[in-house]
């Protein structure tokens, strides 16, 4: 058994590996001290390459256990990405007195998962680690039309304009197959592994990050459809993960993944830290030969929320008769209809230390103000609201010269078991919800606030403080790898 471990520079050819580019841009190693073993995931075969397992010499075996992605990600520094995984990289990992190299989930704050080349001599066959292109840079899914299929659910993603979800804000849900033309996008490759989807119901919308700007972009934004728009909130990655799978990446942070959460009675695509055993994480394409249906010309006006300009206006396109039915009250938008402003939800039930996010559609202006009746019962930030204790108060938005408001109840029994070490939301359970709890806290504290019991829970690394650390040791629990903290 030889595994592949990190120790100090000792000028021995075990140290020395061939890099050989095998295409799709993936690259195989050789060893410097025997050139019949390479690099080799320790796995029994293709299909169980997990988080977890260990890097390893073996001999030739051409397949995805000894195939990897070099991705460059800026100072000459490098992940090594799984062939098989993308979403798995290489690590380190304390083991048996020596820090073997592993597999692991990326997280962008651990440079443990970075890598250097230092160049010896190359050969012809050796491209430049620079020109390897992220996963998916090959085109590996080809332009045209698909749906879009939760693996988890098996449920398609549905473009769910006002019909389905009310009001003037069109987030991306998961839902039953009905045949309509807002479960049907356009893919088209823009180069540099990145794509675009376009809406099959109207390719002036583009699926689309709901983030103010690019910047904005983060764990817990709405996938919503929007205007198109040339930067990158609009440009995702394709990446299989093998049986026909993919994860579908953010193009601003490709740790930020298309998963599932549940909202106002809808199942919604949001942006999430990467879990490799989530489902509801990974997506099937079903090609369609048929042409997307097209519409008649209409104007669509932005969800009204804080940072998003006004949607163009799409261009009058000659119409083409779907071949499924469509639901009449969704062909138009009456230019003249101005729904109230109103909360998302108008009404919740909360406990003590809870916290939730509040969405406001129809607001005639970008900047909303946020206030609360009682501070004491529920405080207000930037929409996301704090149950503080026990009581009622009423959350209102001032935008434009209109208002509306919201009706919180907070129960007092929400207290939460602080002895589960990493239950960092409070439902007595270790899951990857904790972690991305975690991960969310450590990106914003004032928005993402846990509680006292809560920070308590989800230090559980065995170092002081929180960390990103402690969302990969809850991971591992969820993933069973580990047992107990």
């Amino acid at each position: 058994y030889y595994p592949i471990i990190v120790c100090d520079k000792d000028g021995s050819p075990e140290q020395n590996f061939n890099l050989r580019s095998v295409g799709s841009g993936k690259y195989r190693f050789s060893s410097g001290y025997d050139g019949s073993v390479y690099m080799n995931v320790w796995a029994g075969t293709e299909s169980e390459v997990s988080l977890g397992c260990d890097i390893t010499g073996f001999s030739n075996d051409d397949n995805n256990t000894q195939r990897f992605y070099i991705v460059p990600i800026g100072n000459d520094e490098f992940l090594i990405e799984s062939g098989q995984n993308s979403r798995l990289v290489l690590g380190t990992e304390d083991r048996n007195g020596y820090t073997h190299v592993v597999l692991q989930a990326y997280n962008k704050n651990n440079r443990n998962q970075v890598w250097k080349l230092e160049g010896a001599s190359t050969s012809g066959n050796t491209e430049p680690a620079s020109s390897a292109p992220k996963p998916g840079g090959n085109a590996e899914v080809s332009n045209g039309r698909y749906n879009i299929i939760s693996v988890g659910t098996g449920k398609y993603m549905n473009y769910a304009y006002g019909w389905k979800a009310g009001n003037k804000y069109y987030p991306m849900i998961v839902c039953d197959k009905d045949g309509s033309p807002e479960q049907i996008f356009d893919l088209s490759h823009l180069g540099s592994g990145k794509y675009r989807a376009t809406s099959g119901y109207n390719s002036g919308i583009s699926i689309n990050t709901w983030a103010g700007t690019e910047a904005d972009v983060k764990a817990g934004c709405d996938i919503t459809g929007f205007a198109s728009e040339d930067n990158n909130t609009q440009k995702f990655y394709f990446v299989p993960v093998g049986s026909g799978e993919y994860v579908i990446e953010s193009g601003q942070d490709s740790s930020l993944v298309f998963g599932l959460t549940e909202k106002n009675g809808y199942t919604h695509v949001t942006l999430q830290t990467y879990n490799p055993n989530d489902k509801n994480q990974r997506w099937k394409l079903n090609a369609l030969d048929t042409p997307a249906p097209t519409e008649a010309p209409v104007t669509t006006k932005a969800p009204a929320t804080t940072a998003k300009p006004a949607a163009a206006t799409t261009q009058a396109a000659e119409t083409k008769a779907p071949t499924t039915t469509v639901k009449p009250s969704a062909t138009t938008v009456p230019a003249a209809t101005k729904a109230a402003m109103k909360i998302i939800p108008d009404e919740i039930i909360m406990k003590t230390g809870d916290t939730n996010e509040l969405l406001i559609v129809n607001a005639p202006d970008k900047t909303v103000k946020w206030t609360s009746s009682n501070t004491r019962v529920a405080a207000v930030k930037d929409g996301i609201v704090t149950a503080a204790g026990a009581g009622e108060a009423e959350i209102y938005a001032v935008s434009g010269g209109e208002s509306c408001k919201c009706r919180i109840t907070v129960e007092a029994d929400g207290s939460m078991n602080a002895g589960v070490k990493g239950d960092a939301n409070g439902d007595s359970k270790v899951n990857v919800a904790d972690a991305v709890a975690v991960i969310q806290y450590i990106s914003n504290q004032t928005k993402y606030a846990l509680t006292p019991a809560a920070l308590a829970n989800a230090d559980c690394d065995g170092v002081a403080g929180i960390s990103g650390n402690d969302a990969i040791m809850i991971q591992k629990i969820d993933a069973g790898i580990i047992t107990s903290f």
